[in-house]
């Protein structure tokens, strides 16, 4: 679920500053989208509250850290504030991995907080937080470790919204079938051409525009951010392009785009890649 959008979200110029960043909610920490964890932020939350009791119960005067450690950590967190004004994409959590570190080293500097860290019950509880990575591991749409049938029947046992429901019948089935999701454009792919070109974004999967394997070569075609070839004499006879990929370039009429370099329209054919985007149009192209 988008946490803004660039339109009318309240982090409008935030966003329209990184183009790529995407503030959304998902269901389960997954690849791009993943982060500390659920675990860490629990470890966290209990160590900042029981620090908070334990200089309640008597004087601790001032932090006994040494300046080397108040070194480290002013570095470090300046290094992460730097890593913050500077880059915004889709995968920023995951990216931010090596200053989670330095924010934990500072936690446990505040006074109170050293000696939550060290008591038996909170490394109980740690223990137990780390836990919660097995939803993760289990239930991760792209490699679930648990039967898909298991899994939507336990979904429909628990009575939970029929809006819910269809997301996670509708998720599992986009990554049931997305080792062949180019299948539909494969299929009217000319058998004589061994070059084929391929226009689309980084996250589209090309793999099964190769089978059967050495029939045929998939050959990246470069563009501009604006959309246009980079090397046009070198430009496959065929080619592939996305429609989604036309869009970002600010290309809604596709015939426009093709007749600006050079090509023509042979079929259009939907595929289903992501729940996100949906349906998304796949062009197959050729020289004139």
């Amino acid at each position: 679920m988008p946490l803004c959008s660039a339109a009318d979200g309240p982090l409008t110029a935030l966003q329209n500053a990184f183009p790529r960043l995407d503030l959304r909610a998902i269901e389960i920490q997954t690849e791009e989208y993943a982060g500390a964890g659920f675990g860490v932020l629990l470890i966290v939350v209990t160590t900042l509250l029981g620090g908070l009791l334990q200089r309640r119960k008597g004087p601790h005067g001032r932090s006994k850290a040494s300046w080397p450690a108040l070194l480290i950590a002013g570095s470090g967190l300046f290094a992460a504030a730097v890593f913050l004004a500077k880059f915004g994409n889709e995968a920023g959590p995951r990216l931010f991995l090596p200053y989670y570190p330095v924010f934990l080293f500072a936690i446990y500097l505040l006074p109170g907080c050293s000696s939550i860290g060290s008591a038996r019950w909170m490394r109980v509880f740690a223990g137990i937080s780390a836990l919660s990575i097995l939803p993760s591991l289990l239930l991760t749409p792209a490699r679930p470790l648990i039967p898909v049938a298991w899994i939507e029947a336990t979904v429909r046992a628990l009575y939970l919204p029929e809006r819910l429901r269809e997301r996670v019948a509708d998720v599992y089935q986009a990554y049931a079938v997305r080792n062949d999701a180019m299948g539909p454009v494969r299929e009217h792919l000319p058998s004589t051409e061994k070059t084929i070109g391929w226009i689309a974004g980084g996250n589209d999967p090309e793999v099964s525009l190769w089978w059967p394997f050495g029939s045929r070569t998939l050959v990246p075609v470069i563009t501009t951010p604006k959309g246009d070839i980079v090397s046009p004499s070198d430009l496959p006879d065929i080619c592939v392009v996305s429609q989604y990929l036309l869009d970002w370039f600010g290309y809604k009429n596709p015939e426009s785009w093709a007749g600006n370099h050079g090509l023509e329209i042979v079929s259009r054919h939907e595929v289903f890649l992501t729940v996100n985007r949906g349906g998304e149009t796949f062009y197959i192209m050729r020289r004139r």
